[in-house]
Parts: structure tokens; C-alpha cells; sequence
């Protein structure tokens, strides 16, 4: 019994390395925006962190994409100047 639940334990530690090497970026947990002036840019799907303050200018453009999640570090904020 103590064997077949080491076993499992082993073949689990061994799959989860694996699916790190194969997808490296699932290792990654974000990707972090530190704030400041926004100049047209996307922001893909995936976890975004905005540990600034991000100001997006008129004539510019933030576009977050489908599947994009955008988490805000306590007292930081997106400002939209333009329409």
C-alpha cells in the first residue's frame, strides 16, 4: 500500500516537471506593468499585474485582448485621457 502511494506521488512529480519544461511559461504567473504612459499597446490573454499607475494618453490605445486579466496593486489606477 505504501509503495502504490509513492509510486503515484513519484509518477505526479514527474508529469508536473514535465508539463513545466514543455509549456515554461505556465511558470510564469503574470506579466507585470510597472505604470507610467501607455503608447498603443495590447495586452494578450494571460494574467496582467499593474503595480503603477498607467495612464493611456489621448490619441493612444490600450486594447486587452480576450482572456486577458488585469489585477491592480492597491492604490494604483488606469487613467484614460480622449475617448
Amino acid at each position: 500500500m505504501k509503495h502504490t502511494m509513492l509510486v503515484k506521488y513519484f509518477n505526479f512529480l514527474v508529469l508536473f516537471t514535465l508539463v513545466l519544461l514543455v509549456f515554461p511559461s505556465a511558470a510564469l504567473a503574470y506579466t507585470e506593468h510597472p505604470g507610467g504612459t501607455i503608447n498603443s499597446e495590447t495586452w494578450g490573454p494571460g494574467t496582467h499585474y499593474v503595480s503603477g499607475a498607467v495612464t493611456v494618453n489621448d490619441n493612444q490605445v490600450l486594447t486587452i485582448m480576450p482572456g486577458a486579466v488585469v489585477k491592480f496593486a492597491h492604490n494604483t489606477q488606469l487613467t484614460v485621457n480622449g475617448t
